[in-house]
């Protein structure tokens, strides 16, 4: 014979058979949720409670909130009349006043990474513009490097680094760096960690 499972969320429902009613058919925001669950710990003061959505009776389309005492769901009942939290804004994008937006955090990641998606194109030459002088300083160093400690100590001529250098002064920084680095290497010296121009 087959041993059938208990349900626990039945069995806890059992046990706490004193409940408040939230009547609201749209979500709730996060930051009402988590203002709900924090008031119902309050009145729970320790003790079991439960918060789930009706799914029947007069239960059905309200978020439920159950006690093991009829004074803590009373106690519950009030503070959802006096909070109005039923009537609060529903979950969505709201435009304020001065203009700005105001998204809720459920949906915020989604419209940031859409906003991003339709604003990265707009910053990116200057993003890329900064990126460019970062490298066309950090070339100049490395071409300072180089004349300094390589270049004089050499008796030969490396026309490559002299290509390399040139390249620098002409702002071509992205083929010079890698011959620099790769010369100031096999001379031995170690390249600056971090750059601050």
């Amino acid at each position: 014979m087959a041993r059938r499972r208990k349900n626990p969320f039945a069995a806890k429902r059992a046990r706490l058979p004193h409940r408040a009613l939230l009547r609201r058919e749209e979500p709730l925001r996060l930051t009402d949720r988590d203002e709900l669950e924090a008031v119902t710990r309050s009145i729970a003061a320790g003790g079991e409670y439960l918060i789930y959505e009706g799914a029947r009776g007069e239960e059905l389309g309200c978020r439920v909130i159950a006690f093991d005492a009829p004074e803590k769901a009373q106690a519950m009942q009030a503070w959802i009349n006096t909070s109005r939290i039923a009537d609060r804004p529903r979950l969505r994008a709201i435009i304020c006043a001065r203009g700005a937006l105001a998204v809720d955090l459920l949906i915020g990641h989604l419209v940031k990474r859409i906003l991003l998606f339709l604003v990265a194109p707009v910053f990116a030459p200057s993003i890329s513009a900064n990126a460019q002088a970062d490298d066309k300083a950090y070339c100049a160093q490395l071409s300072a490097f180089y004349r300094k400690y390589v270049q004089n100590t050499s008796r030969r001529v490396d026309v490559e680094a002299l290509a390399a250098l040139d390249d620098c002064q002409k702002g071509n920084a992205a083929t010079a760096i890698a011959v620099l680095e790769d010369r100031l290497r096999r001379g031995g010296f170690s390249l600056p960690k971090e750059f601050t121009p």
